[in-house]
């Protein structure tokens, strides 16, 4: 089941159960093709698996967390900078 774009150059699909997150066509620009990260930021690297995870997760916060092994709260800070950079960020999920 392929999952929604995420973050602002960063897309994110569903790959033989798992999850693989792949810069969009604008991000792979000047990127060697065998290596889809040369070129990306940790930060935007960073992004693109936190919110391709909450996608995988279907919003869910507390799921996602602990998929990434990070603290929920840590997770709240960085959907909170994201959306306030303007990034569109998943509504949250049950629980």
């Amino acid at each position: 089941m392929p999952l929604a774009s995420v973050g602002s150059s960063w897309g994110a699909a569903a790959s033989h159960g798992r999850l693989s997150v792949t810069p969009s066509e604008p991000a792979r620009a000047g990127r060697h093709a065998d290596h889809p990260f040369v070129g990306a930021t940790v930060a935007e690297v960073e992004r693109g698996l936190i919110l391709a995870t909450l996608n995988h997760c279907g919003g869910n916060r507390t799921s996602a967390a602990k998929i990434l092994g990070i603290s929920l709260r840590s997770l709240h800070n960085k959907l909170t900078s994201y959306s306030a950079a303007g990034m569109a960020i998943p509504a949250p999920g049950p629980r």
